[in-house]
């Protein structure tokens, strides 16, 4: 039986860590694989030899949303609460972490809990009510988490929600590229730099996590949970009636 560690790769080049997600055949993450991720990036960060980590999913594949069969089989509450809780944490210790994590993300569709990774029926609960304001700004914001739509990687970019737009031979390439220039840097200049631009905005999102988290619980209902889920995985769209 596959462990979670089998479904996430770490190798080293020079400084640069290399994490990989693979998960066949979407990629699709899990709490259990953000817990594993983040351990990574802590060993990392005690780690000397590292300076940048690079994040990157195998066969060219986006990381997708969260393991819809593993939200569903239990849909309790306590075990809802869990995963929003543990998930919120994981992203958090990769996105406040002291050394930089580039992200490659291939063509495709990255949404749920891969977008979450990459910036975060229901609302997000891994933390990307506030990320999605702090990358797309407060209007753009509220309409995408309130519809679902999705964007276009180029529309991504000119909202600065990512740094770079490059054909699909190329991604892994540029992400490697943008890692090895950061590692040239000291090692304690990288990490005063990142911690010290990391404060306004971790100041100010402390509450806002808390605040989406208690909304989640507050909100969430299983017989609608459920049915959503199973609709977001199939492509059909569900209209709720409360």
């Amino acid at each position: 039986m596959l462990e979670v560690q089998d479904f996430v790769t770490s190798s080293q080049v020079g400084r640069v860590r290399h994490l990989t997600v693979d998960n066949p055949p979407r990629n699709q993450v899990s709490v259990e694989m953000l817990q594993r991720l983040a351990e990574l990036v802590g060993e990392c960060e005690e780690d000397a030899s590292v300076r940048a980590i690079l994040l990157d999913s195998a066969n060219q594949t986006p990381v997708f949303a969260a393991d819809g069969e593993a939200l569903i089989a239990d849909p309790s509450w306590e075990a809802f609460f869990a995963v929003i809780r543990e998930g919120q944490r994981a992203l958090s210790r990769i996105e406040f972490a002291t050394k930089p994590v580039v992200m490659a993300i291939y063509d495709g569709v990255c949404m749920g809990g891969g977008l979450e990774l990459a910036p975060a029926g229901g609302m997000p609960g891994w933390g990307n009510t506030q990320r999605l304001v702090k990358y797309f700004g407060r209007a753009k914001a509220i309409e995408l988490a309130l519809t679902g739509n999705q964007i276009t990687a180029a529309e991504a970019h000119a909202l600065g929600a990512v740094n770079h737009v490059v054909p699909g031979g190329d991604v892994l390439s540029k992400a490697r590229e943008i890692a090895e220039a950061i590692a040239r840097m000291r090692t304690k200049s990288i990490a005063a730099i990142i911690t010290s631009m990391n404060v306004p905005y971790r100041i100010g999102v402390a509450e806002g996590y808390a605040v989406e988290h208690e909304r989640s619980m507050e909100i969430y209902d299983p017989d609608t949970f459920v049915p959503a889920i199973r609709a977001l995985f199939e492509g059909r769209t569900v209209e709720f009636s409360d």
